[in-house]
């Protein structure tokens, strides 16, 4: 019982930020917030000197900063004047995200974990709609705005 009480205060937090995220539109999910995080570093380590036995502290090093949170507006853009569906289009390969803006509506949609082939397929393809339509609608998760 303890051990059960003990896990669900651990997933609390993880809840927490999860409904605060989904609030204000970040693109993550409850599997991302609630992995366990590596454990930081002390600023020093201690390590013994095998020769003479002394206790020396040297630096430790310093964590990497976590990457910074997707957001649409960082997407490179490209305008598409030969399509008759979309105005632009962009793609993010650090965070695999597809950025479409429709021709007639100027809505934005951002679809998830798109791989970097589709976006390649996506962009040689004959006509951008009918790719959109048959390879990338209903197949992605996707976000308006």
């Amino acid at each position: 019982m303890k051990q059960v009480l003990k896990q669900a205060l651990l997933l609390l937090p993880a809840l927490l930020l999860c409904l605060c995220f989904a609030g204000c539109g970040a693109a993550q999910t409850a599997a991302q917030l609630t992995q366990p995080q590596p454990a930081t570093a002390p600023t020093t380590a201690p390590t013994t000197a095998a020769t003479t036995r002394e206790t020396t502290t040297e630096p430790a090093t310093e964590p990497t900063a976590a990457p910074a949170p997707f957001s649409p507006d960082d997407v490179a853009m490209t305008a598409t004047p030969g399509s008759s569906c979309f105005s632009e289009v962009g793609y993010s390969e650090a965070h695999e995200t597809l950025v479409v803006r429709f021709r007639g509506s100027g809505q934005r949609y951002c679809y998830f974990d798109v791989p970097a082939s589709v976006w390649a397929a996506f962009r040689s393809a004959d006509s951008l709609g009918r790719y959109y339509n048959t390879r990338i609608k209903g197949y992605y998760s996707c976000e308006k705005g």
